[in-house]
């Protein structure tokens, strides 16, 4: 009977622990979306370690510090998308002549701003990656919005649905927990958030 016993321990213990990360990464995924609504500008080190204070035992810190790790074992990736709409066109494309056509990326879901920190190399977002880079506060420029296809995010508008215009914010966070893996196939190696506002 005892060696039955410590397997469904094992088992208890492994799937309990990875139930308690995952609340954690829900936590960590919420905060940092509710810092974005708020105006907190995670762009900046300091703000991105509000999040990480939070995110303690994920391996998304640098040891000993509340840095996040570019080698660690979790990640944060925080997006705004929007609904190209008139008011995106205009702002991107000063001569627009108020023609849809003349917009390329009007009436789509593009990504408009995009922070991550953490382990950036291991994890990308579902959401897409921007074809244009983000300048060092996260934002992509106007006319990159409104003219550029390869700034488009994938799964919209089946993620949520926005009017022309609107945008949302999306945070995602991805964390290892291979080390809870006491017997294999029981739990999954990766736990993974998304938090929409």
């Amino acid at each position: 009977m005892a060696p039955a016993l410590m397997i469904l321990l094992g088992g208890a213990f492994t799937i309990g622990m990875s139930l308690v990360k995952a609340i954690q990464v829900g936590q960590v995924c919420r905060n940092a979306n509710v810092l974005c609504v708020r105006g907190v500008d995670l762009s900046r080190l300091e703000n991105q370690k509000l999040i990480v204070k939070t995110a303690m035992g994920l391996g998304l810190n640098v040891p000993n510090t509340y840095n996040p790790d570019p080698n660690g074992k979790a990640v944060v990736i925080l997006t705004r998308v929007i609904r190209v709409g008139p008011n995106a066109c205009n702002a991107g494309i000063p001569t627009w002549d108020q023609n849809p056509a003349t917009c390329p990326n009007y009436g789509a879901y593009v990504i408009a701003w995009r922070v991550a920190f953490g382990n950036t190399t291991r994890w990308r977002s579902p959401t897409g990656d921007p074809a244009s880079r983000p300048a060092s506060d996260g934002k992509i420029p106007e006319s990159e919005v409104a003219t550029n296809p390869g700034n488009r995010a994938t799964g919209f508008p089946g993620i949520i649905s926005l009017s022309l215009d609107e945008f949302a914010y999306i945070s995602e966070v991805f964390a290892d927990i291979n080390e809870l893996k006491l017997f294999t196939n029981i739990v999954p190696p990766i736990v993974a958030m998304r938090n929409i506002s």
